[in-house]
């Protein structure tokens, strides 16, 4: 399906916005970190009761999508240490390594895709604004807090 630019930047924003509020506040543990991501969203954007079950919805799969990355992240990280320790690096493998972490990320973000679109949907323009103003303070320090790394 392809999407005209009018659509695909809000969306990407909202995406961007929506990752990064489940990264943001690193000085929780991490169900704590998914708890204030999700007030935050709700306070600031001061969602309605639809808004909130959509937002609800969608935090539920970005969280079961990291999961899934996370276990699979582990396999992949023998992977490398076993690649690290032969006598030569199999540039096969570790292409297709890479390229298959690239289609879980994929498909991680066609997963959650259709929920964002349906919130995305809901939001009236002063919350597009306010997130929108969100993303621009914050999205200059990126997801590691500016560090370039």
């Amino acid at each position: 399906m392809k999407m005209g630019k009018h659509v695909r930047k809000p969306m990407l924003l909202i995406l961007v916005a929506a990752m990064s509020l489940g990264a943001m506040a690193c000085r929780y543990d991490p169900e704590k970190r998914w708890e204030h991501a999700k007030e935050w969203v709700s306070d600031e954007l001061e969602l309605n009761a639809e808004q909130q079950v959509i937002l609800d919805e969608l935090l539920a799969q970005i969280q079961a999508s990291k999961q899934k990355m996370k276990s699979e992240r582990e396999g992949a990280h023998d992977f490398l240490i076993a690649q690290i320790n032969s006598e030569q690096l199999d540039e096969a493998k570790v292409l297709t390594a890479f390229e298959a972490h690239q289609q879980q990320m994929n498909e991680a973000v066609a997963s959650v895709l259709p929920t964002l679109t349906r919130l995305h949907s809901t939001l009236t323009p002063e919350q597009k604004a306010t997130l929108v103003e969100f993303i621009e303070k914050h999205g200059k320090r990126g997801f590691h807090g500016g560090r370039d790394w």
